[in-house]
């Protein structure tokens, strides 16, 4: 039986503060980046280049807790496990989101600034893609003080984001809470989150799928740089024969989505797209409420997609709008 303090959604993610500015082509040609992808660089790199820019905004990111906040702004009682430091970014990265209910553990407890709170380097180009320089700062130290509760009681959801892979004490940690929470018939989900990061830490991911992660969600070429198959379906196929359910998002066509009884795809329902930014954290957002509340699999494809265009509407990876509106109506 699941009692009251554990049926909510944790998620476990980097604290990462956004900058956002809007670029050409050509800076991310000259920077040597591929458009649509993370690179993780030193803090010296971050501050150089964004010397050189113009900033758009300022907003507290982070993956994972981009998707805590579009499940709180559904409705869902939502929980971030991460690491900050006591500085300014760390400040307003927490009361962000305490100020919209989210439970946070593990922010800003240190009072060590040596690595600071972590960064994003956002750059947005014509075509609204968003390419990523992430400075991790106190993320890349997360670990067993800020993992020890979740481990010893899973909660009815548990969503971790890929990027976590980077982090050395990490992966122990969440080999443990996929093995843990499917002892007692918990969820894991697993976002993918880069094609990149994919090919490093691919066996690491597999042990995870083998190890009790439950659902896996992730973008068209993350899934198919993990399953070998460039089609969606065959790796949609591929995930359901190792008995994981999830979602491949498909961009502007839409998402794919499969459990063990079916596969429906959904088309984007997005009609202006400013700015792709969190896109797929607030895909995640929706369809693991979907899961929470018990929609069925096109139902939660469906609240994924409706909660993307919501963000892409407009600047910044978090909804500027409650979502609970999208489930009443």
């Amino acid at each position: 039986m699941i009692n009251g303090l554990d049926r909510r959604v944790v998620g476990v993610g980097s604290a990462i503060v956004d900058v956002f500015c809007e670029v050409r082509d050509q800076l991310i040609e000259d920077l040597g980046l591929s458009k649509g992808t993370m690179a993780l660089v030193d803090r010296e790199t971050s501050q150089e280049i964004q010397g050189h820019l113009e900033i758009t905004k300022e907003q507290g990111g982070g993956s994972v807790a981009n998707t805590m906040v579009g499940l709180a702004k559904l409705g869902v009682p939502s929980e971030l496990v991460a690491r900050a430091e006591d500085d300014v970014f760390g400040l307003v990265f927490d009361s962000e989101l305490r100020g919209l209910g989210i439970t946070t553990r593990g922010l800003v407890p240190h009072g060590d600034t040596t690595s600071g709170t972590g960064r994003c380097l956002v750059l947005v180009t014509e075509d609204a893609q968003r390419t990523m320089l992430t400075y991790l700062g106190a993320s890349a130290e997360i670990g067993n003080y800020e993992m020890k509760d979740l481990l010893d009681s899973p909660p009815l959801i548990s969503y971790i984001e890929g990027y976590l892979l980077d982090c050395p004490a990490m992966f122990d940690n969440l080999l443990a809470l996929a093995t843990n929470a499917a002892r007692v018939k918990r969820k894991v989900v697993l976002s993918l989150s880069d094609q990149n990061l994919v090919e490093r830490h691919h066996s690491l991911i597999m042990r995870l799928l083998n190890s009790g992660v439950s659902t896996v969600i992730g973008n068209q070429e993350e899934a198919s740089r993990l399953s070998g198959f460039s089609d969606p379906m065959e790796s949609a196929k591929w995930l359901m024969e190792l008995g994981v359910d999830g979602s491949i998002t498909l961009g502007a066509q839409g998402a794919l989505s499969f459990d063990s009884d079916e596969v429906v795809a959904i088309p984007s329902l997005a009609e202006r797209v400013i700015d792709t930014t969190g896109a797929g954290d607030q895909y995640a957002a929706g369809f693991i409420a979907g899961k929470y509340f018990g929609l069925d699999l096109q139902g939660s494809t469906r609240l994924g997609q409706l909660c993307a265009k919501e963000v892409v509407s407009h600047f910044g990876a978090r909804p500027e709008e409650d979502l609970r509106y999208i489930i009443e109506h």
